[in-house]
C-alpha cells in the first residue's frame, strides 16, 4: 500500500480529469490494458502494476485503487508515475502524482543550487577574488557535464512521452 503523503507533483489538466460514470463501468482492469497496449505501441519500456493509495488523515482514511508505472530499464533511477482512481457522486476521477527518486535530477538540482550560491556570493562580495572563486567553482562543476546533461535530457523526453501517452489513452476512455 503506498501513501499519498509520499507523492509529490500531482500533474493534472485544469480541472483533471473526470468522466461521468454513475452504473461505476470505469474500472482499472480496462485502464491498465489501454495503457499497456498504448505504452508498448510507443515502444515505451514501462511495468504497470496495480495497488492502493492510502489517502487522508487519522479521521477521514481512504484507500483508493491505483496504477503504479514503473521504468523498467531504470527501476530504482526514474520517478515512478501512479494513477490515481476515485469514484465518487457517479462520476470517476483520476489524478496522476510522481514518486521515488530520480538519482541524475537530484544531482543536476543540487548542482544548480550550488551554482546560484556562488554566483550570488560573488555578486554580494563584488570583488575581484570573488568572482573569480566562482567562475572558477562553475568550471570545475562543469567537467562532465556533457554526459550528464544527455541523461537528464533523456530522462526528461521519457517523462514527457510518458505523461503524453497517458493523457491520450485516458481521453480516449471518455476521461477528459
Amino acid at each position: 500500500m503506498l501513501k499519498y503523503k509520499d507523492m509529490w507533483n500531482v500533474y493534472t489538466n485544469d480541472e483533471g480529469f473526470s468522466m461521468d460514470d454513475p452504473q461505476g463501468v470505469f474500472n482499472l482492469a480496462d485502464a491498465k490494458a489501454m495503457l499497456e497496449q498504448a505504452l508498448a505501441s510507443h515502444s515505451i519500456p514501462v511495468t504497470i502494476t496495480s495497488d492502493t493509495v492510502k489517502c487522508g488523515g487519522l479521521f477521514s482514511k481512504d484507500d483508493r485503487e491505483c496504477l503504479v508505472l514503473t521504468s523498467t530499464e531504470h527501476k530504482r533511477n526514474y520517478y515512478q508515475y501512479v494513477l490515481i482512481i476515485k469514484k465518487e457522486y457517479g462520476r470517476t476521477y483520476l489524478t496522476y502524482c510522481k514518486m521515488g527518486q530520480s538519482k541524475d535530477m537530484g544531482k543536476e538540482a543540487a548542482k544548480q543550487g550550488a551554482r546560484e550560491a556562488r554566483n550570488s556570493y560573488a555578486s554580494q562580495q563584488g570583488g575581484l577574488g570573488a568572482h573569480l572563486g566562482a567562475a572558477m567553482g562553475n568550471a570545475i562543476g562543469g567537467i562532465g557535464a556533457g554526459k550528464r546533461q544527455a541523461r537528464i535530457e533523456s530522462e526528461q523526453n521519457y517523462y514527457n512521452l510518458l505523461e503524453n501517452v497517458v493523457e491520450e489513452t485516458m481521453s480516449a476512455m471518455g476521461l477528459v
